[in-house]
């Protein structure tokens, strides 16, 4: 069952899921809403549920005529960064069978780096 408190935290998750858009904007689309939920929950009592925070966030952005939200990109990411270096690779078939090489040789390489650090180690 809701209470102002639950409400209080419904509606920051909300505001959450709409940070990705300026805060103006927010401040718009999130005008009254914890009187709207309050309101509901009088009116509906214990048969209002408190649904998804990010379903209500996108019933408000589509309310609004606001695009779907935008992820932000981190300035770098490995991950990234080896997924873009594959698909280059992977664009033509010469890059493709490079690639595969390579990927085949790692344990060779494995060995080798061990080879060499017992070289200078013993």
């Amino acid at each position: 069952m809701p209470t102002q408190n639950n409400i209080a935290a419904f509606a920051e998750a909300i505001r959450a899921e709409l940070s990705d858009l300026p805060k103006r904007e927010i401040q718009e689309l999130t005008d009254g809403l914890e009187a709207d939920l309050t309101e509901r929950f009088a009116e509906e009592g214990t048969e209002f549920p408190l649904e998804s925070a990010s379903v209500y966030a996108a019933d408000l952005r589509e309310a609004a005529g606001v695009g779907p939200r935008t992820e932000k990109r981190k300035a770098f990411s490995a991950k990234a960064l080896i997924e873009n270096v594959e698909a280059w690779f992977r664009r033509t078939a010469f890059g493709s069978s490079v690639l595969e090489f390579g990927i085949s040789v790692r344990p060779v390489w494995w060995v080798l780096r061990a080879f060499v650090a017992w070289a200078i180690f013993a």
